[in-house]
């Protein structure tokens, strides 16, 4: 991820990804590392071109990431909005999750002693997704706050920086 961060600051727009790619719940864990990059790419602003599926996911829960693109019929699979759709603020011992994916903002507080909390916040190792507490990571799938793929809890909101 500390890639991504070297790209945003030769202002380019962002990254085209050449393999086609498959997000659904049961790819493997390289599927969730991709999913994590288009969550940390929109945390910087940049956009991610990439063909490929999403399914088994809804598209309401990733829509405020990049949409993969079908090249020859030249549509993307959704439309990113121009807003960010589900943000996190990190603040003294607490974390405000915006998320507009579903109409009106819902913001959520998260305090530090919340068990999502830890979930939410890994360490910035890059590619490397977080083993989480299993009550944690099944409360922010049911908010729609995290999806697993091959195994691997990934949450959703994109952290400003």
């Amino acid at each position: 991820m500390a890639d991504l961060e070297a790209v945003a600051r030769q202002r380019l727009r962002g990254v085209v990804v050449g393999e086609p790619v498959h997000l659904a719940p049961e790819a493997d864990t390289g599927a969730a590392v991709f999913l994590a990059l288009l969550r940390e790419s929109a945390g910087l602003g940049l956009v991610v071109r990439w063909r490929g599926s999403v399914s088994g996911i809804p598209h309401a829960l990733v829509r405020h990431l990049s949409a993969p693109y079908d090249g020859p019929a030249g549509h993307f699979a959704w439309r990113r909005p121009r807003t960010a759709g589900l943000r996190l603020r990190r603040g003294p011992g607490f974390l405000t999750i915006e998320d507009r994916r579903f109409g009106p903002v819902r913001r959520t507080l998260v305090p530090e002693h919340d068990e999502r909390f830890a979930a939410l916040c890994p360490p910035a190792t890059a590619g490397l997704l977080p083993e989480v507490d299993p009550a944690a990571g099944a409360r922010l799938c049911s908010e729609g706050l995290a999806v697993v793929i091959g195994g691997r809890l990934v949450t959703l909101p994109v952290r400003l920086r």
